[in-house]
């Protein structure tokens, strides 16, 4: 066993595959599955020991969904590595998957969350903008829109201060203290009574002050921590 010090943050990736840690110095390190590329490291299946991911400095956050990492750096660009089956990548060409890619016309982005095949970000005006696979409404935009592989602004939403995502949900935490969410709901993901799914935010009843929030990596119910009415 390799013991991984100075970590400051970790993301455990869809389905449990692959986990990320960012060090005290910026830099990400990665272990479990990475067949899809997702760990930066051509020609490796799996390591059971954390490695650096090469191309990743300066990361602030990271997300890991089931086949793709995302990582947002000091100076709020976001990149990318790994799976792009469903645009997971935010980018519509061909680009090795073990090598890290910046996600184009993204800049400002100040919050970032990698479900099982989207990502989501907040950028730094309050908006939220999402690509991915837009399985049972997870991108929000209103329709099903089946895979966006460039960054789209979710409608609505001029406030937001940070967002999580699971399976095929998406929260966003609102900067009065408020939720919204949307997306799969099969198993009451989005908390709003209900178990149908919703492509367009709304208020997750009953919640005020939250604090921050998390989405589980699969179909499991999300949590919120802060002040619950």
């Amino acid at each position: 066993m390799v013991a991984l010090s100075d970590a400051v943050s970790i993301s455990r990736g869809g389905d449990n595959f692959h986990e990320l840690a960012i060090k005290a110095d910026g830099t990400v390190w990665g272990w479990g599955y990475s067949a899809s590329g997702q760990l930066g490291t051509p020609n490796v299946y799996q390591t059971p020991t954390p490695i650096p991911v090469p191309g990743l400095h300066d990361i602030v956050q990271v997300g890991a969904g089931t086949y793709s990492s995302v990582a947002l750096t000091a100076d709020g660009k976001v990149l990318t590595l790994g799976d792009n089956s469903y645009g997971q990548r935010g980018i519509s060409y061909y680009h090795p998957a073990h090598i890290v890619s910046e996600v184009p016309g993204l800049d400002c982005v100040v919050s970032i969350a990698a479900g099982s095949y989207h990502v989501a970000v907040v950028k730094s005006d309050g908006t939220v903008w999402d690509w991915g696979y837009d399985i049972e409404g997870a991108l929000g935009r209103g329709i099903f829109v089946g895979s966006s592989f460039s960054p789209g602004q979710v409608p609505g939403i001029s406030n937001a201060v940070s967002v999580a995502a699971g399976y095929s949900h998406t929260l966003v935490l609102l900067d009065d203290g408020t939720v919204l969410a949307f997306g799969g709901n099969g198993q009451g993901q989005l908390g709003d009574g209900t178990l149908m799914s919703r492509a367009t935010p709304a208020p997750v009843p009953n919640l005020s002050g939250v604090s921050a929030i998390r989405a589980g990596p699969a179909r499991h119910a999300s949590t919120v921590v802060g002040d619950v009415v």
